[in-house]
């Protein structure tokens, strides 16, 4: 049927038979309300879809339920997933209803239902306010969900589509090796305890994806990726906020893999345009994590009782690319790279060889760090305030060469204390390397390279450093 008919008319009534219909404006599975009417009204209602078909009985009429109709629900200003067929939830929906764009399910629950009971691989949410948590994973025995789509109406708080979280669990919670290819997008979330979490092996075939997300005021953390073969893509995810959890921190995004892996990495977890404003203690931390990020900006780190509050803590063997980041107002450091860098014999990994073994950098490329604050050096009456700190714990084994962090482009601006502190690892600055306000000080076996490091300096007295690692927060079981 021509998508611009709103209307087929069939001969006398006395018909049977099946009616096929697509829409290639909408792709290979249209969410199109249908409407089966007769001199006596309606008598029915159907999704269509590529494959579709419509059984006609006594009816005189197939009426397409045009935008303005759909508009009742806030649909027309939604992107469907392309390529699939979709289920369909409004706030002024019903769960008794058949999940259309014309009669759609009331709860993101029970939309779900219906995508694992059908092929639907599409949940459209229109604008409105939601609320519950949910698994997604796939096996068998409790749900099939690698490859879906979940699509709201945006990220707005008056417009959008919103999805209140509870204290005791997250919102979404991706989980299992076998679990891949999940995108979800377009949608703002209010509370909720770590209300994203992608864990356990999630996205190793195909990433796991959230695109277009506001995290407002969540509890204890923003989004956990957890596992040495979990692999997610951020995409324009916002965390406004996060409150601390009964005195503990309240982080923005944690990326952890809780050892130092060498051959276990699959593929980086990615941070694309992403923000992470007012956090407490950590902005960003990733822990034993193969990272690829690119415009971050994080500001108004605070201090949890006067003691630490970075924008972006690396750690543990952590390394990748980090490029265009923006970290300001950050206690005690702008950024803070313990124990960086990784050795493998894993040549996926892409990193120079070193005696036989890869050996996987943090590099850090074009970022502006300004205003690090004081915060107190545990075990010391020192005060710090740096915008840049590459050390490692006094207990890591292992020569200054195989803890490797490159820099370039790194522009720092009234910091506290000092420019950066380089402490028994190994810094390689190129072009402009690290400059702007502030001295860079060099101490404990530091090793230099490259050649934008001329006015560095060893300070007479090593500065205080607070080189504990940070313990991470543990993923669901």
């Amino acid at each position: 049927m021509d998508p611009s008919v709103s209307q087929l008319r069939l001969g006398p009534p006395g018909y049977s038979g099946a009616v096929r219909i697509t829409d290639s404006e909408r792709g290979a599975a249209p969410p199109l309300g249908i409407r089966l009417w007769s001199r006596r009204g309606s008598c029915g209602h159907a999704l269509l879809s590529l494959i579709g078909s419509l059984l006609v009985s006594g009816c005189v009429g197939v009426t397409a339920v045009g935008p303005e109709e759909e508009d009742l629900f806030g649909f027309a200003g939604v992107v469907w997933p392309p390529g699939v067929t979709s289920v369909f939830v409004a706030e002024a929906g019903d769960d008794g209803a058949s999940g259309t764009a014309a009669d759609p399910f009331r709860t993101i629950a029970r939309g779900l239902l219906e995508t694992r009971a059908s092929d639907a691989r599409g949940l459209v949410i229109g604008p409105g306010v939601y609320e519950g948590s949910f698994a997604l994973t796939e096996d068998p025995a409790v749900s099939e969900d690698s490859g879906l789509r979940v699509v709201g109406a945006g990220a707005d708080a008056s417009s959008g589509t919103v999805i209140l979280g509870d204290a005791s669990s997250p919102v979404f919670d991706v989980y299992g090796a076998s679990a891949s290819d999940i995108e979800i997008s377009e949608l703002r979330i209010e509370g909720g305890w770590r209300p994203l979490i992608i864990r356990g092996g999630a996205g190793s075939d195909v990433p796991i994806s959230f695109e277009d997300i506001v995290l407002a005021e969540p509890l204890r953390l923003g989004v956990m990726v957890a596992g040495a073969s979990t692999v997610a893509h951020l995409t324009r995810v916002d965390v406004e906020s996060p409150l601390p959890d009964g005195g503990a921190y309240g982080w923005g995004i944690s990326v952890q893999s809780q050892a130092a892996l060498g051959d276990e990495a699959v593929a980086p977890t990615v941070l694309d345009t992403c923000s992470v404003t007012g956090a407490t203690e950590i902005g960003v931390i990733a822990d034993g994590a193969w990272l690829d990020v690119s415009d971050l900006f994080v500001d108004d780190t605070s201090s949890r009782d006067g003691v630490l509050g970075r924008g972006v803590q690396l750690q543990n063997s952590t390394f990748g690319l980090l490029s265009d980041l923006t970290v300001n107002a950050s206690a005690d450091a702008g950024v803070f790279i313990d124990a960086p860098g990784r050795l493998g014999q894993n040549p996926n990994l892409g990193c120079p060889q070193v005696n036989g073994a890869s050996l996987c950098s943090v590099s850090l490329q074009t970022a502006s760090i300004s205003g690090a604050i004081g915060a107190a050096v545990p075990g010391t009456l020192e005060t710090s305030g740096d915008a840049l700190v590459v050390a490692r714990q006094p207990s890591a084994t292992g020569a200054a060469q195989f803890y490797r962090v490159e820099v370039e482009g790194v522009q720092v601006s009234g910091p506290a204390r000092s420019r950066g502190v380089v402490d028994g690892v190994t810094l390689v600055a190129t072009g402009n390397g690290i400059f702007g306000d502030g001295t860079l000080y060099l101490q404990s076996g530091a090793v230099l390279e490259g050649s934008a490091l001329q006015d560095s300096t060893v300070p007479a007295v090593p500065l205080g450093l607070n080189l504990n690692q940070v313990g991470l927060d543990v993923p669901p079981q």
